[in-house]
């Protein structure tokens, strides 16, 4: 079963992601959807008392891979929910590797929803864990493919990261990140 959203919200709270890992945007929750699934994910959310549960970018996609929980509930966090964040190439690249491995994985960089449309530089990635039904790890490609559920993931900003890593170690010292 997915997490409801008081669910989610006293786990992250009770993380103190803010406060322990101010470099982290978030945590999440994305289930894994098909067509017919986003359908039923969207009466769930309706019939629960939480209105339309729109998704984006529109249109039909055999998979969808949607923000349903993002916390900590800030402004830019509520604009990302419903994002299918399986419409994108570098994202999706990221989460099919977690679910067919059953291992964390991170994406390359991206501009994260909560950046809004700036040009700016795309200094940040997600992370991601497959989460499969009854929390086992499946064993062999195709049973984790339907024993799939969704995402727990967290959108990091990588300068910032390195800027809180560094900082007690002013200096010269520099250091790149390569993808």
């Amino acid at each position: 079963a997915r997490p409801s959203v008081r669910q989610w919200e006293a786990y992250v709270d009770a993380i103190g992601i803010g406060e322990r890992f101010p470099a982290l945007v978030g945590l999440g929750f994305a289930p894994s959807v098909t067509a017919a699934g986003l359908q039923e994910l969207q009466i769930r959310e309706r019939t629960a008392g939480r209105g339309l549960f729109s998704i984006h970018p529109r249109g039909m996609r055999p998979e969808y891979g949607p923000v349903l929980h993002l916390e900590p509930r800030t402004a830019e966090n509520v604009a990302a929910v419903g994002y299918d964040m399986f419409s994108e190439p570098v994202r999706r690249k990221a989460m099919e590797a977690a679910r067919d491995t059953g291992r964390a994985q991170l994406s390359g960089p991206v501009r994260l929803v909560q950046d809004g449309a700036t040009d700016g530089p795309t200094d940040s990635v997600l992370m991601y864990a497959p989460v499969y039904r009854a929390g086992d790890l499946p064993r062999g490609l195709a049973a984790r493919r339907m024993s799939m559920q969704g995402w727990v993931y967290t959108p990091i900003r990588v300068n910032r990261m390195v800027q809180l890593a560094l900082e007690p170690r002013r200096g010269d010292l520099r250091f790149s990140i390569h993808d």
